[in-house]
């Protein structure tokens, strides 16, 4: 497994920040909850060769398309049970939205015929994230929690049941971090959970709202995690 450290990420950011990547106008332009900034981070991030990529809410595909585009080596699981929508009217539905589904396949396949995207790297799961065997999945070298709607139980489930698909060390990128509510617990909830991970560095960028398409959309907290057994080890 790749190792990405704190240099590797802040040169990655840099490059973010500046809107540069491997990605093109089409990836750039793919419609989803994301920004330039966003998506050419997540592309940046998982260009080493054996990265594992985890997705937790693929919604329409754009930041999963912009993790793999020009990574050939990269494999990636996203996570999706298609119930939530911020733009249908009630937002939820139990049975899930049927048009957030196609569209989101619709993108994916679009991108087997593209050579710069292995497809065989990409592999769906349709569930609640509560509900996947986690202790099953290989190990995972990033991990973008990019789920709505969130509350302190999902960070909860999220530490006590993805964390056992961490790799030794990984990164994991929390969006929502503009949230005046949801910045502190994600904050809260790292420091819980402190017995089983190390905070090795963290980085954030902060937009002007909920989805500010000049920035990182919602909001990104960055944080390099190492797992705690291996703590001392290193």
């Amino acid at each position: 497994m790749p190792r990405l450290s704190e240099e590797y990420v802040t040169a990655c950011l840099k490059l973010a920040d500046s809107e540069k990547s491997k990605l093109t106008d089409s990836e750039r332009e793919l419609h989803g909850q994301s920004s330039i900034k966003l998506k050419s981070f997540l592309n940046n991030l998982c260009a080493k060769d054996g990265t594992r990529y985890l997705e937790l809410g693929v919604y329409k595909a754009s930041t999963l398309i912009a993790a793999l585009y020009g990574n050939t080596k990269t494999e990636a699981v996203g996570i999706e049970n298609f119930k939530f929508d911020f733009r249908e009217p009630q937002k939820y539905m139990e049975e899930g939205w049927p048009n957030m589904k196609s569209h989101m396949y619709d993108v994916i396949q679009k991108y087997q015929f593209v050579e710069d995207i292995n497809s065989e790297n990409i592999k769906i799961i349709e569930s609640n994230f509560e509900d996947v065997s986690w202790s099953s999945q290989a190990k995972f070298d990033v991990v973008f929690v990019d789920l709505e709607p969130v509350n302190a139980d999902t960070y909860d489930d999220f530490f006590k049941k993805v964390f056992n698909a961490f790799s030794r060390q990984c990164v994991v990128i929390f969006s929502n971090y503009s949230s005046e509510e949801i910045a502190p617990v994600i904050e809260q909830k790292v420091e819980q959970y402190s017995d089983r991970v190390v905070t090795e560095f963290k980085f954030q960028r902060i937009s002007s709202g909920s989805a500010d398409a000049f920035g990182y959309y919602s909001g990104i907290a960055i944080y390099g995690f190492r797992k705690k057994a291996f703590a001392k080890n290193d």
